[in-house]
């Protein structure tokens, strides 16, 4: 399915800032800035995200002792698509993750995670965030 050009065009501030969005949840698990990564989240989200469904607080606190003892974390996101409808958007976009890792034998290990958000983003007043993601 394709957008027209003209819808595209319509939607443009609305469209860079829910990849804005996306870009900040990505920096702030790199980084481990919780605040970062709440601006990304309404507090009423839901994020199923592997094994751990719930809100972002608490995705904060389960995923941040992993990230954190990672040596080395980087995110990135691509293949960006969504349908905007009002003031929700469905957006399925692909990540990368690349980590550093420190194994049980005291050495170092690359491991990459791969696939896909399925988010639910909202815009409430003039900003975009994610209401609900599946991972």
């Amino acid at each position: 399915m394709t957008t027209p050009t003209s819808q595209i065009l319509a939607e443009l501030a609305d469209r860079e800032a829910i990849r804005e969005c996306l870009y900040r949840y990505s920096r702030g698990v790199d980084r481990l800035d919780a605040d970062m990564v709440r601006s990304a989240y309404w507090e009423d989200c839901t994020d199923t995200h592997l094994n751990f469904t719930g809100n972002a607080e608490e995705f904060i606190a389960w995923s941040f002792p992993i990230m954190g003892s990672m040596d080395q974390s980087q995110h990135f996101i691509s293949n960006v698509l969504m349908t905007i409808r009002g003031d929700t958007a469905d957006c399925e976009s692909y990540f990368y993750g690349f980590h550093r890792i420190n194994t049980p034998d005291g050495t170092k290990a690359d491991v990459i995670g791969a696939g896909r958000y399925l988010d639910t983003l909202h815009k409430r007043g003039d900003e975009w965030r994610i209401f609900r993601r599946m991972v």
